[in-house]
């Protein structure tokens, strides 16, 4: 206080006020302190809701048959968390159907972000309270085949870092595709019903990560059968073309080989 007494000193007055000043900063340091520790850590999460309301209940309604949520990747944000997939996931699977867009809180930004683990195990407890959380009539019938898994041919984001053949210090862990009771779709073409515009892979082996979601495509459908509980394109494996002597074996993608026929599974 007596920094700001007249007849106190200049030097004197100088130095009450520089420890005033760096009391007054301690105090609102601490006070920044608790309220961080206060706050939700779910605050910088985000979600959105397409499908029906009942109007009682201001919740999903009992005759909704099919529930999903669609979880965002690297990049997403409180801005931008992709949440028009789920819009076109709802839209392409009917009326009865009602599908969440979730960002349950940080996304990695960047691609070398993505590799760590502390995004998936701060998030993967929030994700399954979540889905734990929403409130539908009846629980899934996952039948004798209860997870599905799909990534496009020679993906360059995740498909080159995961692990294989039991390898779980890979980059981006171990691979799904190949996983017990774990059933293999085809992503098949950008357009299901016009192969003649090119496979999945023919977007690039970046933007064939996210090109998955391309209304219209095998993989889009695939993703829809799922949600509804209809049929599914399985995976087409790899073709061997070249079975020369002396020469090293060549294949080609299963859809691209001239006998590729799909082949579908009942999804209960």
């Amino acid at each position: 206080m007596i920094g700001n007494l007249d007849g106190i000193p200049l030097r004197d007055r100088v130095t009450a006020n520089r420890i005033s000043i760096q009391n007054e900063i301690a105090r609102r340091r601490s006070e920044v302190d608790d309220l961080q520790k206060q706050i939700d850590p779910t605050s910088s999460a985000i979600g959105s809701y397409y499908g029906p309301i009942d109007p009682q209940t201001g919740d999903i309604p009992a005759w909704v048959k099919h529930t999903a949520v669609s979880v965002p990747g690297t990049g997403a944000n409180m801005a931008d968390f992709s949440e028009s997939r789920a819009q076109d996931l709802y839209l392409a699977s009917g009326y009865d159907s009602a599908v969440f867009q979730w960002a349950g809180g940080a996304f990695p930004q960047t691609i070398p972000e993505a590799t760590q683990a502390s995004y998936s195990e701060k998030l993967a407890p929030r994700l399954a309270s979540f889905v734990d959380s929403v409130n539908v009539s009846s629980g899934p019938n996952t039948a004798h085949v209860p997870h599905y898994s799909m990534m496009a041919r020679h993906d360059a984001v995740v498909g080159l870092i995961q692990g294989n053949n039991g390898d779980w210090n890979a980059i981006h862990g171990q691979s799904p595709l190949n996983a017990p009771s774990v059933t293999r779709l085809e992503t098949g073409f950008v357009d299901a019903s016009d192969h003649g515009k090119g496979d999945m892979e023919s977007t690039g082996v970046i933007d064939s990560h996210s090109k998955v979601f391309t209304r219209g495509s095998t993989s889009f459908d695939n993703m829809v059968a799922v949600i509804t509980g209809s049929q599914a394109e399985l995976f087409a494996p790899d073709d061997l073309v070249n079975t020369y002597s002396g020469a090293g074996p060549v294949f080609i993608d299963g859809v691209d080989s001239p006998d590729y026929s799909p082949h579908y599974i009942e999804v209960k």
